[in-house]
């Protein structure tokens, strides 16, 4: 079982605007329309490059829980609804990225990609 299915819930939604949003740690994630924010200490980063690297990686984005998104964020390798790799997403001097890992051949240790 994987440690994130029991946080599973709706994202938080505000409004007509069709506005979704949730914080932690002093970090906000905001779906607004087309266009999807993070916000870290002050500073705001587009994440629609990560996004679509996801959607072409096979994942339901809409489907992604806020518990998974933290999880994720963090750094931490998280299995998401619609495929069967672990992403990851890492920050990087311009914004951020993400990756996915895949078993190694022959051993028991990940390859990220």
């Amino acid at each position: 079982m994987d440690m994130n299915d029991s946080f599973d819930k709706t994202v938080r939604r505000e409004g007509a605007a069709g506005l979704r949003s949730f914080s932690w740690a002093g970090r906000e994630l905001r779906f607004c329309g087309e266009r999807t924010t993070l916000h870290v200490a002050g500073v705001s980063y587009d994440m629609e490059p990560v996004l679509d690297a996801l959607r072409h990686a096979g994942v339901r984005v809409r489907g992604i829980s806020p518990a998974r998104w933290i999880s994720l964020l963090r750094g931490c390798p998280t299995v998401l609804p619609g495929c069967d790799r672990m992403f990851v997403i890492a920050g990087t001097p311009s914004g951020y990225t993400a990756g996915f890992l895949e078993p190694a051949r022959g051993g028991g240790k990940s390859v990220r990609k």
